[in-house]
């Protein structure tokens, strides 16, 4: 666990990953993946149309090629009349640091012939993925996937309560910032801020990064039993619940079906006292409400000796492309068989 390349890897990634958009944001050939927020507006993706520089945690940086909304497709699939699968979720849901077809929603299409969108964007939590659902959703999507991400997603939700945009979707059934028609306005600010972060000294971004990322990795990996989950500092409240049944109910009033899924995280299985205590209550919860449930773990993870070769060098990560693969192998099983 106190493997001092793994810090290395994370400050090399940044500095690569700086030089390269200084450089092919000049040539505007590649960007990274960046949603915008002002008092008019909250994005849920970035860019159209557009070459996506994500990460690097498996030895290649990452890319994929944005459809017409931002998110991780190719355009055409929006074409299709009818879709199999409509992915909510963060960057797990998003293919974090893979290159296509290794994502989720990838090889859904690849492997088994399904047609699938992934609406995964970095950075959103429950409350950004209902808004999604509400803002994207087109008729003939058979199932609703929804990611549940165990490291971050309660965290992230308590962020995103802050926002007044963001709670319309929850206080208001009928809320939209009809997104689909202000792509153009979404990529200038974007674009204009993209610019902004990369041409600042590279000694900011660097030291922003590490304060950011690179210290929480740094203090997990070389003091792994003194470091906790951030989900645990929130207390499991009502709020999460509620965005999680007004989905299913707008998935199901759709005729889609809806499916909650548990997604693990890298700490379950490399810290011996780990426990989520949110875990067993939103089990109750799905229960209850009949909301249709795929645990990752019980149907995966824990399924293998060693559940950290689901995830980059054995490293705190997202999961690679032997992880991605495999857990799409199980929404095919529970979902279509």
């Amino acid at each position: 666990k106190g493997d001092i390349n793994f810090l290395k890897r994370d400050l090399d990634n940044w500095e690569n990953k700086f030089y390269y958009l200084q450089k092919e944001i000049k040539k505007q050939d590649a960007y990274t993946a960046f949603s915008y927020e002002d008092d008019k507006i909250f994005s849920l993706s970035g860019l159209q149309n557009s070459k996506i520089l994500m990460c690097n945690e498996s030895g290649y940086w990452a890319k994929y090629y944005s459809d017409r909304y931002g998110f991780n497709n190719p355009d055409e699939e929006w074409e299709k009349k009818n879709i199999d699968y409509f992915i909510l979720g963060n960057s797990f849901a998003q293919g974090a640091c893979v290159n296509r077809p290794f994502d989720i929603s990838s090889q859904l299409r690849t492997k088994f012939k399904k047609s699938s969108l992934n609406m995964g964007y970095r950075n959103q939590g429950p409350l950004s993925q209902l808004a999604t659902l509400k803002e994207y959703y087109k008729p003939g999507v058979k199932n609703v996937i929804w990611l549940y991400s165990e490291d971050n997603d309660l965290n992230t939700l308590s962020k995103e309560l802050n926002s007044k945009i963001l709670t319309n979707y929850l206080d208001d059934n009928s809320f939209s910032q009809n997104l689909k028609d202000k792509q153009k306005e979404i990529n200038t600010a974007v674009k204009k801020e993209i610019k902004k972060i990369v041409n600042n000294s590279k000694k900011s971004q660097i030291s922003n990064f590490f304060k950011l990322n690179s210290s929480r990795l740094f203090i997990y990996n070389f003091f792994p039993k003194k470091y906790q989950p951030i989900s645990k500092e929130l207390k499991f409240n009502d709020i999460f619940l509620k965005i999680v049944l007004k989905a299913k109910n707008f998935s199901e009033k759709n005729k889609s079906n809806f499916y909650f899924v548990y997604l693990p995280d890298f700490k379950r299985y490399s810290l011996k006292d780990y426990s989520d205590e949110n875990f067993e209550k939103i089990k109750i919860f799905l229960k209850d409400n009949n909301i249709k449930f795929i645990d990752i773990n019980d149907l995966l993870f824990s399924k293998v000796e060693d559940p950290l070769i689901f995830f980059p060098l054995k490293m705190y990560g997202h999961y690679n492309e032997k992880g991605y693969s495999k857990i799409s192998e199980v929404l095919i099983k529970k979902t279509f068989y």
